[in-house]
């Protein structure tokens, strides 16, 4: 008869099992399998990493002790007896990720396993820049209480800032004509002041965005590639062998130099109207402009798709707009201009990824995760948990 627990006869005492470089590239990657393939149990767990049951358990135990994994209830098995399942832990609330947009501000709180925590959206449409900067850090000190009162955890660990701008290696935004008074501002010294235990960084929205594409988005399993918007400026981001691609003068992501230097004009024309390029692709949403304009946004589109494939070839364009140009049908007919046009080769994929402004909050919240997993799990490229319930519109 087998014997409980408590009956059994304890343990030999010792010495702890080193924690060596491969247990804990083991245990990374078993948190990987939990997180992405739901419930395993430690035979499942064992038989899939090729390691043994105790090595497997003594990993589990310290992806618990961070509440990176939990255990789920038992399975039935076939040697007759329950087996525990082991799923995504809650993890440790405070990451932050903050997307500072020209009239508000975004703010989500997730835990170490991606888990939402809370939510704030503050509009800045008539509010000072420096006091912008003031009403944020408020609003991250309610939204940590807030999680504090919940589930019992201190100051954020990370925070990372997507801001409209040339960001520098040291968190300075060296350059911004969305927000003028930031040019100069020593932003990551500024948040890591304010919130002296979390681990922080600045970067650029565009380049956020892209690394949201590659985690969970439509750029996933490509290493090369280009994503930019077909509305609003013109600021494509750059991902070459699967890292982003910031440039010796750290412009890309920012720089709209294609209306700058005249490759596309600023404004369009089209049966006698003049409009701005970058109100071409909402007006055809909102129906304010007539469906012949996509045939001119698509043009123009292909102008600057033709010039960054031949500086940059990448695998694939990754369009962000609105249903209206990006829509199944809309980007066969991009496809189709850009093929015609293409004379060397074959033209690269054009794909969408329709998640709009929403996507900066989830390439800084990719970043926050990766930094704090790095810690935790020890490891160089963590696996990076999905943002639960990311398409919920903020609060």
């Amino acid at each position: 008869m087998e014997r409980s627990d408590s009956e059994k006869s304890p343990r030999p005492r010792g010495p702890a099992p080193e924690i060596t470089e491969a247990f804990r590239a083991l245990s990374s990657e078993l948190f990987g399998r939990v997180v992405d393939s739901g419930p395993r149990t430690i035979t499942e767990l064992s038989e899939g990493l090729s390691a043994s049951r105790p090595t497997v358990r003594r990993a589990l135990d310290g992806l618990e002790s961070h509440s990176l994994i939990r255990a789920a209830g038992l399975r039935a098995s076939d040697a007759g007896r329950p087996a525990v399942q082991y799923e995504r832990g809650p993890g440790t609330p405070g990451l932050v990720g903050i997307d500072v947009r020209p009239l508000s501000t975004h703010i989500i709180c997730t835990s170490t396993t991606g888990r939402v925590h809370g939510r704030q959206d503050l509009p800045h449409e008539h509010v000072d820049d420096d006091i912008r900067l003031e009403q944020v850090f408020r609003s991250v000190e309610a939204l940590m209480d807030e999680v504090a009162n919940d589930c019992g955890t201190g100051g954020p660990l990370a925070v990372v800032l997507g801001v409209p701008g040339i960001v520098d290696p040291s968190g300075t935004v060296r350059l911004s004509r969305i927000i003028p008074s930031w040019t100069g501002l020593p932003l990551r010294d500024i948040v890591s002041a304010r919130f002296p235990t979390a681990q922080v960084r600045v970067e650029n929205d565009m380049n956020l965005r892209a690394l949201a594409a590659m985690h969970d988005g439509s750029a996933q399993g490509l290493h090369d590639f280009v994503y930019l918007t077909d509305n609003g400026h013109l600021r494509p981001a750059v991902v070459l062998g699967g890292h982003l691609r910031r440039g010796a003068h750290l412009t890309l992501g920012e720089d709209n130099s294609f209306t700058h230097v005249g490759l596309v004009p600023s404004t369009l024309r089209h049966d006698g109207l003049e409009v701005e390029f970058r109100r071409i692709a909402l007006g055809l949403e909102d129906g304010t402009l007539d469906a012949g304009w996509l045939a001119v946004l698509q043009d123009a589109l292909v102008d600057i798709l033709l010039a960054m494939r031949y500086m940059l070839d990448p695998q694939a364009f990754i369009i962000d707009g609105p249903p209206a140009t990006t829509g199944p049908a809309e980007l066969e007919s991009l496809r189709e201009r850009l093929a015609e046009r293409t004379t060397i080769g074959d033209a690269p994929l054009i794909l969408t990824d329709q998640r709009g402004q929403d996507a900066t909050l989830h390439g800084a919240l990719t970043l926050a995760l990766r930094d704090v997993l790095t810690t935790t799990l020890q490891v160089d490229d963590p696996p990076i948990p999905q943002i639960l319930d990311p398409r919920a519109p903020l609060a």
